[in-house]
């Protein structure tokens, strides 16, 4: 979604298929590492540029270290998560190396958690597949598109793109949270990069914990944006004015 041509506005759909076949190892109660290896497909169509429609078949080779001690997924008031994945294939279809990182630490403070976290893509290759190719927007982060809510999803493109946010949470029942948040990236058409230029993005919500699963309304807004608004339920924001 919302993409750029020749600065005509573009839209394609990227159909993936994903076979693999790994060892993991348990490094704690809290630590995984995991070595895995298989066959992907990108297929990208309905772009109007026609150099980007094309189905790409290769064989990838990924390494993933996945650390989890949070006490909740969605509303988080300690605990640490980090996540560092690396991605590489070298075929005649697709020739790129990747690195996808994101920490972030919940600081409790009384009714408040202060939660810094840092997010970062790359790739680098002479052949990259549309999957790996670092994307930032949205209210979610998917497969290599880093989550800011004030801008309309995947807007923006870059070789290497760094994202900071500072979240504040506060407690308000046992059930019912609120929550402010400033986020600021870094995007570079360089690879392995953590300079370029920046956008920020600022956002409010609130939000309960249910028994079928979270519930959460937000709003965003980065400067030159509209204000964008998304609700969910469960773990899959959904915005109500996407362009």
């Amino acid at each position: 979604k919302n993409q750029n041509f020749n600065g005509i506005d573009d839209e394609f759909k990227n159909q993936k298929f994903k076979a693999s076949l790994g060892v993991g190892f348990d490094l704690n109660r809290d630590t995984m590492f995991l070595i895995s290896g298989g066959y992907q497909i990108s297929n990208v169509t309905g772009s109007i540029d026609d150099s980007q429609n094309k189905k790409i078949k290769f064989p990838y080779f990924e390494i993933t270290l996945t650390h989890d001690s949070r006490d909740s997924i969605m509303f988080p008031t300690k605990g640490v998560y980090f996540k560092s994945e690396y991605v590489m294939a070298d075929s005649k279809e697709a020739d790129f190396n990747s690195l996808y990182s994101r920490g972030e630490v919940n600081i409790p403070i009384g009714r408040f958690t202060l939660t810094p976290s840092i997010s970062y893509v790359t790739s680098d290759g002479e052949k990259i597949p549309e999957t790996y190719f670092p994307k930032l927007g949205g209210f979610r982060y998917t497969d290599y598109s880093l989550e800011f809510s004030g801008i309309p999803e995947d807007k923006l493109r870059g070789n290497s793109i760094l994202v900071g946010k500072m979240n504040l949470q506060y407690q308000l029942s046992k059930f019912l949270y609120a929550d402010a948040n400033a986020s600021f990236a870094k995007l570079s058409d360089k690879s392995y990069s953590f300079n370029g230029r920046t956008r920020e993005s600022y956002g409010v919500g609130i939000g309960a914990k249910l028994p079928t699963g979270p519930i959460y309304f937000g709003l965003s807004k980065s400067p030159g944006e509209s204000v964008r608004y998304f609700f969910n339920l469960g773990y899959q924001p959904k915005g109500f004015n996407e362009e």
